[in-house]
């Protein structure tokens, strides 16, 4: 049975950081009856089960800081190289634990600790009826489901986002009293999945959908919708995966972008038994197209939503979705930001000509690169202007927005980006087409300049 109290320990909170390789669980927030005193806290002096301690620090609020103060809350800060990490979770065939998305090799986490090494990777929200949508005076589409993880009948599934922690040692108090060790393992009484519940979770027929609200709205105002599909190695009944594999959807609904740029984010949960396969082109994608209009319908029919700035974006299958979908509608989005995907069906790519779009690869990615080379030379063939581009990963950030920023000021409709060298492989990963594939994606989602530009676009410009 669970303890979730012992000693002077009143509650313990695991706190999940939206990272962009997905969500990983940072730290462990321990509430105490008293006032600890910062100075004297150690990392050593706790234990945090299957997890490795970096920092630890008294703090006045149940947050972490860049330095401690003397305060109720505890913060252990916890290594994100740790294989217990990541939200997201994959059974091999063998049946052990793995970090989905990931190569078959050790990686090392930046800001981990030199030399620490992750084991090897191998492959809702709240009801709008019963909360509402603060300031907003608004009702949902129809089925809204209540959020949280499911269990999930994908490959890929959900950790739990808890931890188990001890106090090892004695500890001292702000007026230098001392509280003894705990013996027993405390487990968190709750988790927190940073930017997750933001968002909440409809059905439209068997496929659910993630949708997050801007928080402020001004009445007669509509506003921008970006419309976000993820890979397919994400694939099942659970919606919330979508949310923390990656920061394609997050990072559009990241604070920080919203304070510039309010906007609604789509982001569905595409079930096994749909694809979108390039190399059948149109025909590939099935009923997906049809059901991922739907859903466009339906949340543009209940929301405030501004149809002439529509934004299409997916990595991967969410790519091959998305230039199927701008093959057959291409009055329906302002502008689309695909990664990592290519197109098959080269004769009907021409249909893309007087669109607005971004493409980012890497240049070790065996389908993506040539893929995008391929739709490029038919857009230049149809004397559409495509800017290509080339640039590194591993550069400083300010480097690469740099490089976008020279791009974004050539005006042309079309935008090629290719990250060089295979620079989108972490350090520590086996350089192969499946890790280049799978680390473009939070390559390319942190670039702030490529967001700016897809929000400069607009279906009547």
């Amino acid at each position: 049975m669970a303890v979730y109290e012992a000693g002077h320990i009143v509650k313990i909170c695991s706190l999940a950081e939206a990272l962009p390789h997905g969500h990983r669980i940072s730290a462990a927030i321990l509430t105490y009856d008293c006032i600890m005193d910062n100075a004297s806290l150690k990392p050593e002096q706790f234990g945090v089960e299957n997890r490795n301690i970096i920092r630890a620090y008294a703090n006045t609020e149940p947050e972490k800081a860049e330095s401690g103060r003397d305060g109720r809350y505890v913060i252990l800060e916890l290594n994100l190289a740790d294989a217990d990490a990541p939200l997201m979770q994959t059974v091999g065939e063998t049946g052990r634990r793995v970090t989905a998305g990931m190569d078959t090799t050790p990686m090392i986490w930046p800001g981990s600790g030199k030399g620490q090494e992750a084991k090897s990777a191998q492959a809702g929200g709240p009801d709008p009826k019963s909360d509402g949508q603060k300031g907003a005076g608004l009702s949902g589409p129809a089925n809204p489901q209540k959020g949280g993880p499911q269990r999930s009948r994908s490959r890929v599934v959900m950790s739990e986002n808890r931890v188990a922690v001890k106090q090892l040692q004695a500890l001292k108090k702000a007026d230098g009293e001392e509280i003894p060790a705990v013996d027993e393992w405390v487990a968190s009484r709750e988790g927190v999945t940073q930017g997750v519940e933001a968002f909440q979770v409809f059905w439209h027929g068997d496929i659910a959908y993630n949708l997050f609200i801007p928080q402020k709205m001004e009445a007669g105002k509509t506003y921008p919708l970006v419309f976000f599909v993820p890979d397919a190695s994400v694939k099942g009944d659970d919606p919330l995966i979508v949310l923390t594999q990656g920061n394609g959807a997050m990072s559009f609904a990241a604070p920080t972008f919203q304070k510039k740029h309010p906007c609604f984010v789509l982001a569905p949960q595409i079930p096994e038994h749909y694809s979108a396969r390039s190399d059948q082109g149109v025909a590939g994608m099935g009923t997906m197209h049809e059901k991922m209009k739907e859903i466009l319908d339906e949340v543009c029919e209940a929301f405030p939503v501004d149809r002439g700035r529509l934004y299409n974006t997916g990595q991967s299958m969410g790519c091959i979705l998305g230039f199927g979908m701008n093959i057959c509608d291409p009055d329906l989005f302002a502008a689309s930001l695909l990664v990592g995907g290519q197109w098959g069906e080269l004769s009907t790519a021409a249909a893309l000509k007087g669109q607005k779009i971004w493409m980012l690869n890497s240049d070790g990615d065996a389908r993506a690169y040539p893929g995008m080379n391929s739709i490029a030379e038919v857009l230049e063939k149809e004397e559409t202007s495509v800017y290509r581009f080339t640039l590194n990963a591993r550069w400083p950030l300010a480097g690469q927005e740099e490089a976008c920023r020279i791009a974004k000021e050539s005006g042309a409709p079309v935008i090629y980006g290719t990250f060089t060298d295979q620079s989108v492989v972490p350090e520590g990963v086996f350089k192969s087409p499946v890790s280049n594939h799978m680390n473009t994606w939070p390559a390319a989602y942190q670039l702030d300049t490529v967001k700016e530009w897809l929000f400069a676009q607009r279906l009547d410009q």
